[in-house]
This record gives structure tokens, C-alpha cells and sequence, in this order.
């Protein structure tokens, strides 16, 4: 069975940078040698391999965090460490169903079913694990002289529960190599936005609120992204985010448009509003140049390739802020980060292509409807 929905594709390939590990072979060890914080490795894998190591630039902190990849695209597990009370990645939707108890550890176990939607989710349990993916998530002791560590491990695609467990058990400290992972050669710069910290205040009668931000990068010559991370303050407020890009000819009249509104930022229900600047108002192949969702927040470029910035463009990100009823609206002020990563050496300038197609994704056996078909 299936059931079609209506999206907005970004036809555009997003790959992790690689890092090249110059140490000891075991890129476990090499990332302990440069991190204060506690680093662990699994002795079980499922039978996957390594797809991807990698440390990744925290914003919220000093230290990067390490994610580690096993297995393809469709059957793989994930483990994700960083400094204890540092949250540098977001989980997306999921139910919490139990604690388990991992080496001695307690351990949150949640599995990917959407809470939102408490008919389904309301059903959901360990064994459907294996149905959408689930993940546990814990603080891990330290080892002598260094930080605790927070570990998430999660699996996806038919990997059971007691799988899951199996790789989160197997866990266990290693002993700094002394060489650090490095790149083989340095190849990006990094320039940092923020919007400013806004209250959302949906309309009478609703509960979301879609508000635009200008941020300006100040280039002043071609420049060419290889990643882009958003970060929000605020997950309890913050619903998802997506960056433009506005060529230098469209930023006086946006900053027009900014300026018509007391507060900061403009509103901008389903777009930006701005011509050039917007999903399907007279919009450039390239004007949409990353988002974040609850998930997710850092997405690269293919290897040795970079999404070209004019002289004097900037960006628009738009904000969707949902408040739940009952909130204290005083504690929901949010902002988002924007990290850019700059090309130092030459690339391929990227081209995208936006379009509005529909997708198919299965019905699961305990659903029915219209859209299943």
C-alpha cells in the first residue's frame, strides 16, 4: 500500500564532509588525543561496516562532537558522543518508551514513532524498532582525567531492539593514540549568523507562527559554501527552518519589507515573500540553500563541489515557531545559528533545482485511509 503527499523536493545531494583520519588507524584513539571529553568505541557493529567517521563542529561548544556511521542507506547504525550537557544534535520525532539499563548506566530507549499522533504512537513498542528505528541515549561514565561523555546510538532498518542493545553494551573507552585526526588539508573557513532572539506570538486562535530574518554575511567576493549547520536555542518553540539565499539585487527592497515591522524579522507564511528569495516566487535554481528540522541540523555539499554566494547577496531564514497551547509564552523566545563553512580551495559550483513533486511512502500494516492505496 501506499499513500501519496504533496512536498517540496530540493533536488540536491547532501553529504557529511570527510575527514581524513592522519593518526593510527584507529580513528577512535585518534579522535581521543584531541577531545577532553570521554570517547567510546563499539566492539559490535551488526556485521556493518564503517561508512562514515567523522568530529563535527559543535556551535554550543568548543569541543566537536564525534558521529560515527555503520552500515548503507537503507540498514545502519549510528553513534553520536559528545561532552556531557552539550547538545549538539537533535533526535527527531520519537516516543520514549522506558528506561534500560546500559553497563550499569541508566538509559532513555526511545523508538522513532511520531508522538504527535497519539492514536498510533500510543501502540507503539520495542518491537517496532525494527519497523522505523529507535535510539537510546545516555551519560556515560569518564574515563581518568577526562569529561563524561553523552552517547546516542541508534539503529535503522530492520535492526531489532535487542540489537540496539547489543551495540550500546558494547561500548567501551579507548586510550588516546597521540595523533589527532586531522584533514588532509585544511579546506574551509567558517563564518557564524544568528537571528535575534524573538518571542513567538502565533494569532488568535493558533498555535505557529512563520517569521523571516535577513543575515548578513558581508561577502565581498564570489564565495562558495561546503556545509551549512542551523542551530536552534529553542527546540520546545523552534518547528523547522530554511535558509535563502537573496542576490544583491533583492537586498534593499527585503530590507524594505523588514523594516515595516515593529518587531524583528517579518511575517512570511509559506515563503519569504521577497521575488528571488522564495520557493516559487520568481526563484532562482539556487535560492534555497539548506534547512533544519527536528533530526537533523548539518548538511554538506558533495566532496570538492560548493554552493556559489555573489558579492553582496545575503540570506533570508525563515523560522517556524510552534507554541503549544498553555505555554508560558515568557520562556519561549528562540533564535537560530547559522554556521557557514567556506571553500578555501577551488570547487565546482553546485546547481540545484527546485520542484514540487509528489512521493509515495508504504502505509504501515496498521494503517488505513484514503491515501493508502
Amino acid at each position: 500500500m501506499k499513500k501519496s503527499i504533496a512536498i517540496i523536493l530540493c533536488a540536491l545531494f547532501l553529504a557529511p564532509i570527510s575527514t581524513v583520519a592522519m593518526g593510527s588507524g584507529d580513528k577512535y584513539a585518534d579522535a581521543q588525543t584531541g577531545l577532553t571529553y570521554t570517547v567510546y568505541k563499539p566492539s559490535k557493529t551488526l556485521g556493518l561496516s564503517t561508512s562514515k567517521f567523522q568530529l563535527i563542529t559543535c556551535g554550543v561548544s568548543a569541543e566537536q562532537w564525534l558521529y560515527a556511521k555503520y552500515g548503507g542507506t537503507k540498514r545502519y547504525l549510528e553513534i553520536m558522543e559528545t561532552e556531557a550537557g552539550v547538545k549538539c544534535s537533535d533526535p527527531g520525532l520519537s516516543k520514549q518508551l522506558k528506561n534500560v539499563v546500559i553497563n550499569g548506566v541508566s538509559a532513555k530507549l526511545y523508538v522513532y514513532c511520531d508522538p504527535t499522533k497519539p492514536a498510533a504512537s500510543d501502540k507503539c513498542t520495542t518491537a517496532d524498532i525494527a519497523r522505523v528505528g529507535g535510539y537510546v541515549i545516555f551519560t556515560n561514565k569518564a574515563a581518568k582525567g577526562l569529561k563524561r561523555t553523552e552517547i546516542q546510538v541508534q539503529v535503522i532498518g530492520g535492526i531489532t531492539y535487542a540489537q540496539l542493545l547489543t551495540v550500546a553494551k558494547s561500548l567501551k573507552s579507548v586510550q588516546a593514540s597521540g595523533k589527532p585526526i586531522q584533514e588532509a588539508e585544511p579546506s574551509a573557513s567558517k563564518v557564524i549568523l544568528a537571528t535575534p532572539s524573538y518571542l513567538p506570538i502565533p494569532p488568535k486562535g493558533g498555535s505557529d507562527e512563520y517569521r523571516c530574518f535577513l543575515l548578513d554575511p558581508k561577502f565581498d567576493k564570489e564565495t562558495f559554501l561546503q556545509s551549512v549547520s542551523i542551530e536552534p536555542d529553542n527546540l520546545k518553540v523552534s518547528h523547522h527552518g530554511i535558509l535563502y539565499k537573496v542576490d544583491a539585487a533583492n537586498v534593499a527592497s527585503t530590507k524594505i519589507i523588514d523594516s515595516e515591522s515593529a518587531e524583528a524579522g517579518w511575517s512570511c507564511f509559506g515563503d519569504t515573500g521577497i521575488p528571488g528569495a522564495s520557493a516559487f516566487s520568481a526563484a532562482s535554481p539556487s535560492s534555497w540553500i539548506s534547512f533544519w528540522a527536528p533530526g537533523g541540523n548539518f548538511k554538506a555539499y558533495p566532496a570538492e563541489t560548493g554552493m556559489m554566494v555573489a558579492a553582496g547577496d545575503q540570506f533570508i531564514l525563515q523560522s517556524h515557531f510552534h507554541v503549544m497551547p498553555g505555554d508560558s509564552t515568557g520562556k519561549n523566545s528562540a533564535s537560530m545559528k547559522v554556521s557557514l563553512s567556506l571553500a578555501t580551495s577551488p570547487v565546482t559550483s553546485l546547481k540545484t533545482l527546485l520542484i514540487t513533486a509528489p512521493i509515495e511512502l508504504a502505509c504501515s500494516p496498521q494503517e488505513s485511509g484514503p491515501l493508502c492505496t
